[in-house]
């Protein structure tokens, strides 16, 4: 049977996208940052394993895909959805985000291109969302 990888990625592959990530964006960080998972759901659900205390509120722009609450539920989180339809191109904004922040508000799970309906927030409103989310949003 061969050796079972770290749980956390081959170190090999860490320091590949560390430096990936370094080349193409210019941003800046270690191997040791890095975390290898067997997809985007399965790094959900440990982010917010790991960031969530029980009663830490998420706010999740819908529609979603189906299974975004349910790792937030499992991490003892509430979710919050933030509604979006077809008058704002599905498509969330900053201050309908702010009109849900709370004082137990803790992190904001923000998709762009959005599943399922393959809305795409422009990169201004990108930039303010993250703007917002690192200001305000997170405690």
């Amino acid at each position: 049977m061969p050796p079972v990888p770290p749980a956390g990625g081959l170190p090999e592959l860490g320091a590949a996208i560390a430096e990936r990530t370094r080349r193409d964006s210019g941003y800046e960080i270690e191997a040791s940052q890095v975390l290898v998972t067997n997809g985007g759901q399965q790094a959900v659900h440990e982010a917010f394993a790991t960031l969530l205390d029980p009663g830490d509120e998420v706010i999740v722009p819908a529609p979603y895909r189906t299974t975004c609450p349910e790792p937030i539920r499992l991490a003892g989180g509430v979710s919050v959805p933030v509604i979006a339809d077809e008058t704002t191109g599905y498509r969330v904004t900053v201050e309908r985000l702010e009109a849900a922040r709370a004082g137990n508000t803790r992190m904001l799970l923000f998709v762009s291109p959005s599943n399922p309906t393959g809305a795409v927030h422009g990169r201004a409103e990108v930039e303010a969302i993250g703007r917002w989310a690192a200001g305000t949003a997170c405690g």
